[in-house]
């Protein structure tokens, strides 16, 4: 039988391979090692019995809502990465041919999940590099199901205020519209986390990751905290995580300290390599993200060598030159150094 569906036509590409001994600066990932204190605790703490038997789950509810501030588990779904959480919601709420609103450019996977679920996607392009909170208080509309924001935003690393967000929320409750706040990368942002808003909204989903403030891209964890959430646990997986994540979980809870202090030192090598960089006269969008986006005049530019891996080739929205570099931003002044003085030898653009 030959079968027709859209889903056919929704494009997937496997992720290219690339090396874990180089130090990765093209993507949002941790390249210093976690504390032997830290990891030799993880390491202890497993037994053959997290790989021969199904985990235990529900007392980590409670533990990651300690470690995160939230009130009440009975909010919160857990799952194989914040984009499973994000699945969760579109496979719960988000109605074939209705409307998924978000910002132009954003993380992929909305679009992606938008077409698997036969909506349309509505990328609200950004206003001189800022969510353009306007116009997407004008797209929502009855054939609304859904609007998903990153705040700080992806890729472009601004914030958006409390104050546009509880319009947001405003708005997409009056039209029975589901509003996602992925704070993917909060903990390197300034602003408050608005999962203290969600008890005022019963439409409000908060999500969040361990894979970029704590480095833990590979175990793949994710939240979502919010009302929704209550009716997400009804489609969740039958084990959201296995037994090798859940351990790493529990070390995380153990020793929030090593967390915060890596945090700090992202921020502040951030806010040097920015420095520098104007100091050489290069254009530079600053973020609250562990990124930048440095320009320069080449505009075929890999940035693959012996030593690490920087992303480039990039565009920004509201600038029309494509020879943009993103830049992780390491914890630690000598890397952040080495990188800076290889930016040093290309002509300004």
């Amino acid at each position: 039988m030959k079968m027709k569906s859209h889903l056919y036509k929704v494009e997937r590409k496997f992720n290219e391979e690339v090396p874990h001994d180089k130090i990765r600066l093209h993507s949002a990932e941790r390249n210093e090692d976690f504390s032997d204190k830290m990891w030799n605790q993880f390491i202890s703490s497993l037994s053959q019995s997290d790989i021969k038997y199904y985990p235990n789950l529900n007392t980590l509810y409670s533990r990651v809502c300690d470690y995160f501030e939230l009130p009440d588990p009975s909010n919160l779904i857990i799952g194989n990465g914040s984009d499973r959480i994000l699945k969760y919601a579109f496979e719960v709420f988000v109605r074939a041919r209705s409307k998924v609103i978000s910002t132009t450019p954003c993380f992929p996977m909305y679009k992606v999940y938008s077409d698997l679920y036969n909506a349309k996607f509505v990328g609200v392009p950004y206003k001189d590099q800022h969510v353009d909170v306007t116009n997407i208080l004008h797209e929502i509309d009855d054939n609304t199901s859904a609007v998903f924001l990153s705040n700080p935003s992806s890729p472009v690393g601004d914030v958006i205020d409390i104050s546009c967000l509880i319009s947001i929320a405003k708005e997409c409750r009056d039209h029975d519209v589901l509003f996602v706040v992925d704070e993917a990368y909060i903990e390197f942002s300034n602003v408050k986390s608005f999962a203290e808003y969600v008890t005022e909204f019963d439409n409000v989903l908060i999500t969040r990751t361990l894979s970029k403030a704590h480095g833990s891209a590979g175990v793949r964890f994710g939240i979502g905290y919010g009302t929704p959430a209550v009716g997400l646990k009804r489609f969740r997986d039958m084990y959201e995580i296995n037994g090798l994540t859940m351990r790493w979980i529990e070390t995380l809870c153990d020793n929030k300290q090593d967390f915060l202090d890596h945090i700090k030192r992202v921020q502040i090598v951030r806010s040097y390599m920015n420095t520098q960089a104007r100091k050489l006269a290069y254009d530079v969008v600053d973020s609250q993200c562990n990124w930048l986006h440095i320009n320069t005049a080449n505009d075929n530019l890999t940035f693959d060598n012996d030593e690490f891996i920087i992303r480039g080739n990039c565009t920004i929205p509201g600038d029309k030159r494509t020879n943009w570099i993103r830049l992780c931003v390491p914890e630690n002044f000598e890397t952040a150094d080495r990188v800076l003085n290889e930016i040093s030898t290309m002509p300004i653009g």
